[in-house]
């Protein structure tokens, strides 16, 4: 081994140039009588502080730049090479010095009721949105991207004289197929049995609209139409709980893609096609716990800066009785998810990503929700299995859910600290209990809207004024759990009916 390295030094050293064999290390040379010899010539100066440089001579480069600076003290070049920093047209001499200087300017702006956005000043109230690159539309109203873009195409379809079958625009010149009954897959026209094999694939699947959401399925068309009125059902149950729903006042406007203003879901047709999306969609590893979740690490890159896409995502697995059973539940469950994060968006935070000043999804983007996370997620598990079924034919039992849900949490040992069900901690190491407590959750929640404590009432109503005011809600999200722990018993007696 000694010979091989000999050997390659003996081959590196040949390759080096003669000059560069023959200069001596710089270190402790004094670059102070160079520099004096330079005299007032600024290319000289800026030669030396250049080959200094090169040779790893720090004291010798910086001497130079340092007297090119006292000739000329707007020199680009040197106060680069010194690491100087300049803003506003005046040179900083190092990074602090600069973030010292905006931070009093950021406060000093404030006061006036601006916020930076890049180096520029706009009103505070719309900086998260210029952060995040909406604009304005003719009405004044602020305007997601991706919506934008698809207005953009609405507008120029319908001047063709297109029609939408679902939400893909249909040329005249193919209405003749549409009529026939048939299904625009890419660029061909297919039978349902063939357009259902064409959407199962998770990069084509269905985009359909229904009353209040945007379902994004791979599942066959007839379950397509059932996708749509499962999600549809939950919509009052979610407006009672909030008193707003998505698109209510200008500050909730919707994040969640280009083919609607209407919260969005996406409804897998098996594990698999959910265990995949969930891979690139999340922060948190929830999806492990139930079979629906909140995509929180979606973001939409065809627009810059990327788009935050969050939504909740299900899946139906239809392939036995047993697992297809569940896919309402699923469905409903991702439907509130995206309810909530429509009146419920973290604005702040997500300007900040947007900027490159804050990493995905970090604490800041929970500390900004109006709405804690367990009535979050309570909602979601209300309208899942805590709910009334108003649509059960003669004979038919409403409470049939609520019966289910009773029982299937009295079977995983009942209600449990209910201080425990405000923190909400979930936890994919734990599993069960985890699912336990988006039931628990639910349960509460359940208690909330139909328990008939009247102390609970007046808190809950005053919640759904501090959402639809936009006002904060601290103080009513805690006088709500305060009433809520003061009926500890009355909810144990709800949960065993």
């Amino acid at each position: 081994m000694a010979t091989l390295h000999r050997s390659l030094l003996i081959v590196l050293l040949a390759a080096l140039p003669a000059t560069a064999l023959a200069q001596k290390p710089l270190a402790k040379e004094n670059p102070v009588p160079a520099v004096r010899a330079a005299g007032s010539d600024v290319g000289k100066l800026l030669q030396l502080a250049k080959d200094w440089a090169e040779r790893k001579h720090v004291e010798g480069a910086r001497t130079a730049w340092k007297r090119v600076l006292e000739l000329d003290p707007d020199q680009a070049e040197a106060r680069a090479g010194l690491g100087h920093q300049r803003y506003a047209g005046k040179w900083f001499e190092s990074h602090t010095a600069l973030f010292d200087h905006k931070r009093a300017e950021d406060a000093q702006q404030a006061k006036l009721g601006l916020a930076r956005v890049a180096d520029g000043w706009v009103p505070i109230a719309d900086a998260p949105f210029v952060r995040l690159g909406w604009a304005k539309d003719e009405q004044g109203a602020w305007q997601h991207p991706l919506a934008r873009l698809r207005a953009e195409k609405d507008r120029a379809m319908q001047g063709k004289g297109c029609q939408q079958q679902d939400l893909e625009w249909i040329d005249p010149a193919e209405f003749e197929q549409w009529k026939q009954g048939l299904w625009k897959c890419g660029e061909k026209w297919l039978d349902t049995a063939a357009a259902n094999a064409f959407h199962a694939d998770m990069n084509q699947p269905w985009y359909v609209a229904s009353e209040h959401f945007v379902v994004t399925t791979t599942v066959d068309r007839e379950r397509v139409e059932w996708c749509k009125w499962y999600a549809d059902q939950t919509w009052p149950e979610l407006v009672r709980l909030f008193g707003i729903a998505p698109g209510a006042r200008p500050s909730a406007i919707d994040l969640m893609g280009p083919k609607n203003d209407k919260p969005e879901i996406v409804v897998w047709n098996s594990l698999a096609q959910f265990n995949k999306f969930a891979a690139g969609a999340e922060n948190e590893g929830f999806s492990s716990l139930h079979y629906a979740f909140f995509a929180d690490a979606l973001f939409d890159p065809t627009v810059k800066p990327a788009a935050f896409a969050a939504i909740g995502a299900a899946y139906w697995d239809a392939s036995t009785p047993q697992s297809g059973a569940f896919g309402q539940h699923a469905i409903r469950h991702a439907a509130a998810l995206s309810f909530v994060e429509a009146i419920d968006p973290s604005w702040r935070a997500l300007g900040d990503v947007a900027m490159g000043t804050q990493a995905k999804s970090t604490a800041a983007f929970w500390a900004e929700k109006r709405i804690p996370r367990w009535l979050r997620h309570g909602a979601a598990s209300y309208v899942e299995r805590w709910f009334h079924d108003k649509n059960v034919g003669e004979g038919g039992d409403p409470e049939w859910a609520r019966k289910w849900a009773r029982a299937s949490l009295k079977k995983d040992g009942g209600l449990r600290d209910l201080a425990k069900v405000f923190e909400f901690k979930l936890a994919i190491a734990d599993v069960p209990g985890s699912t336990r407590l988006l039931h628990e959750a639910g349960l509460v929640t359940a208690f909330v809207l139909d328990g008939g404590d009247m102390n609970v009432q007046r808190a809950h109503e005053a919640l759904k004024q501090a959402l639809v005011s936009g006002a904060s809600t601290t103080a009513a999200v805690a006088d709500l759990q305060k009433a809520l722990l003061a009926a500890k018993g009355a909810i144990a007696a709800f949960a065993a009916r």
